[in-house]
């Protein structure tokens, strides 16, 4: 796309979106300057995945994106999302884009779990490293059987252990902690969905749940409280 439209593109967008954010300062959000980059593939590496686990963690900042899409549709221009992106980018347009997205991406090698990408914090012992942090720790090859992730949703705090099983298969455990109590959740619904199909689902019980023998693919996990999503975490294993 065009330099010039670009810019036109994301004033527009962040016109929209700015007067409902103005309390949150802009030097915490992307900046007009890196949505372009993003939009014409220029972000690579840890730049991309920064941008990714931004848009995931940020309210104004995925909306801008949404509207940058859905703007660049009404005005018949084409927008170039980078391939392993575009879930990403369709998930924003879609319904779910009003909900907590906890994203957790990964990958099973012959001798450990090597995390690609999460909006999470990894839960080392006692202690919450940030995502990029622990990537550039070089801790990141050192997982050699199960990982834990952590992430504020609007009501609870989910924590996702990963334990990988064998190469391409692995248990998933979702933990659910009361935001204001800090007292394991209860009456919350967690459902594991595999392209748009419900293969499990249990209610919380002592704050757990687990999904045994889970192949390696894409999921969702929708939490459900009262017969309303609260959270979505999404969850993608590879192997290699």
């Amino acid at each position: 796309m065009d330099k010039i439209k670009i810019e036109k593109l994301l004033k527009i967008a962040y016109k929209k979106v700015a007067s409902q954010f103005k309390g949150k300062p802009a030097s915490e959000c992307l900046t007009e300057e890196s949505m372009a980059c993003f939009f014409d593939g220029k972000l690579l590496g840890e730049e991309l995945n920064m941008f990714n686990e931004h848009i995931l963690s940020c309210k104004k900042c995925a909306m801008t994106l949404k509207h940058n899409i859905t703007i660049s549709r009404t005005m018949k221009e084409e927008v170039s999302v980078p391939p392993h992106l575009e879930k990403l980018a369709k998930s924003l347009v879609s319904e779910e884009a009003g909900l907590n997205i906890f994203d957790l991406v990964i990958n099973f090698t012959n001798e450990s779990i090597e995390l690609i990408r999460t909006t999470g914090n990894v839960l080392m012992g006692p202690e919450l490293v940030p995502a990029h942090a622990f990537r550039s720790s070089g801790e990141n090859d050192k997982l050699s059987n199960e990982i834990k992730i952590t992430k504020a949703l609007s009501d609870v705090i989910a924590e996702i252990g990963i334990e990988k099983q064998r190469l391409d298969l692995a248990n998933i455990v979702v933990r659910l902690t009361e935001k204001e109590t800090n007292k394991k959740a209860k009456e919350i619904r967690v459902s594991l969905i595999k392209d748009d199909r419900e293969l499990q689902s249990y209610l919380v019980e002592n704050g757990k749940v687990k999904f045994e023998e889970v192949k390696a693919s894409d999921y969702k996990i929708y939490l459900t409280k009262d017969e309303k999503k609260i959270g979505l975490i999404t969850i993608t294993i590879t192997t290699n």
